[in-house]
C-alpha cells in the first residue's frame, strides 16, 4: 500500500468511527415499492377481478420494502404497513392486506391504483388498467340479426361484436340457444365471437343470445325456420292415392263449364310472401306468386302442384274428372 492509499484508509476510518461508535453499521430506512402481480385485465361486464399487491416473495412479485428484511443494514425501519386501493366505479371489497376484488359493468378501459405505506409513512403508488367488454351487437352477415328467416334444414351463423374493446376476454362471449318444442338444433361457438346454428330441421322460432360477463344482459339473433305446412285446394274431395306418403295428397274435382281450382301453399310459421326464404318454390299449374297456383277445371286431366322449402316438401295432385271417369 502506498502512502496515498494509506492516507485514504485513515480518513475513511476516521469518518466511520466517531467516539467509538460505528456509524456505518447503523441501519438505513428504505422506501416502499408498490407493484401489482397483474396490472392489466381484459374481462367481461361485471366479472370478478382479483387484485393482488402482495404476490409471492420467492417469485419476486408484488409490493416490497427492504425494511421488511430484519438483517443489517436493512431492517432499521418498519416495512409496508398499509395497502390502499383506488378502484373505478363498481363493486369493491378488500381484505386490508393487499388483496381486493372488483366488479365493473361500464364498458371500456378503467384505471385503478395501489398505494403502499411503510412504518415511516413513506409511500409509493402504481397504476393498473381494467378493460371491460360487453356485447355490442349481434349480426348475421352484414345485417342486424333481428329476424333471420330460413328454410328448415338450414344453418345460420351469427357474429357478436364487442363493445369496450376490440378483442374478447378469454372464454367470452358465451352463447345460449332457445329452440321450439322438439327442436334438435346444435351450435358451435368460435373464438372470434360467432356461433353457427345447425340442424334447424324443426320449424319454428329459435333465439341465440350472446353474453359477455356476469352482469351483461347481452344481445341475440332470432331465427325463423320455415316449412311447407300444407298445400290444399279450395274445392275437391281428397282420396287415398295409396302411396303411403303423407306429404303427397290427391283430390278429385268434377269438371265444370268454367272456373279454376285454387291450390294454396301455407308456410309455418306463417310469414308474409315477401319474407319467404329464398329457396321457397311453388311449381305446377298457373302460379300467382309464391303461395297460390290455379288449375283449370273445364278440361278433364291431372295437374301436379309441388311446393318445396329446404328439406320440407308437399305435393298435391288435382284430378279434374267427368262423371264416372277418372283421368290418370
Amino acid at each position: 500500500m502506498n502512502r496515498r492509499s494509506a492516507w485514504i484508509v485513515r480518513v475513511l476510518m476516521g469518518l466511520v468511527f466517531v467516539a467509538g461508535v460505528c456509524y456505518a453499521c447503523w441501519p438505513y430506512y428504505s422506501d416502499p415499492v408498490a407493484r401489482l402481480v397483474q396490472s392489466e385485465f381484459l374481462v367481461g361486464c361485471g366479472d370478478a377481478v382479483h387484485l393482488d399487491g402482495v404476490g409471492v416473495e420467492s417469485a419476486d412479485t408484488g409490493s416490497y420494502d427492504e425494511d421488511d428484511d430484519p438483517s443489517p443494514p436493512q431492517g432499521g425501519g418498519n416495512g409496508i404497513e398499509h395497502y390502499s386501493w383506488s378502484p373505478p366505479y363498481g363493486e369493491f371489497t378488500e381484505d386490508g392486506a393487499g388483496h381486493a376484488t372488483i366488479r365493473v359493468w361500464i364498458p371500456g378501459p378503467h384505471n385503478f391504483t395501489l398505494t403502499v405505506t411503510d412504518g415511516e409513512e413513506e409511500t409509493d403508488m402504481t397504476v393498473g388498467e381494467l378493460t371491460v367488454v360487453e356485447i355490442g351487437d349481434v349480426i348475421e352477415g352484414s345485417a342486424a340479426a333481428d329476424n333471420v328467416i330460413v328454410s328448415v334444414g338450414s344453418s345460420v351463423e351469427f357474429f357478436a361484436l364487442p363493445n369496450g374493446a376490440s378483442l374478447w376476454p378469454p372464454g367470452r362471449p358465451n352463447w345460449t340457444l332457445w329452440q321450439p318444442s322438439g327442436g334438435v338444433a346444435t351450435y358451435t361457438e368460435n373464438p372470434t365471437g360467432s356461433i353457427i346454428v345447425s340442424n334447424l330441421i324443426v320449424a319454428g322460432a329459435y333465439y341465440a343470445q350472446a353474453t359477455c360477463g356476469d352482469y351483461d344482459d347481452g344481445d341475440g339473433g332470432l331465427i325463423v325456420a320455415v316449412e311447407v305446412a300444407s298445400l290444399t285446394p279450395d274445392v275437391g274431395t281428397e282420396f287415398d292415392d295409396g302411396d303411403g306418403n303423407e306429404n303427397t295428397n290427391s283430390y278429385s274435382v268434377c269438371v265444370a263449364n268454367e272456373g279454376v281450382v285454387h291450390v294454396t301453399a301455407t308456410p309455418y310459421p306463417n310469414v308474409e310472401e315477401d319474407h319467404l326464404p329464398g329457396d321457397w318454390s311453388l311449381e305446377g299449374g298457373q302460379t300467382s306468386g309464391e303461395l297460390v297456383s290455379a288449375v283449370d277445371r273445364t278440361t278433364p286431366g291431372l295437374t301436379t302442384i309441388e311446393c318445396d322449402c329446404g328439406v320440407s316438401s308437399k305435393t298435391t295432385k288435382i284430378y279434374v274428372v267427368e262423371v264416372d271417369k277418372v283421368v290418370k
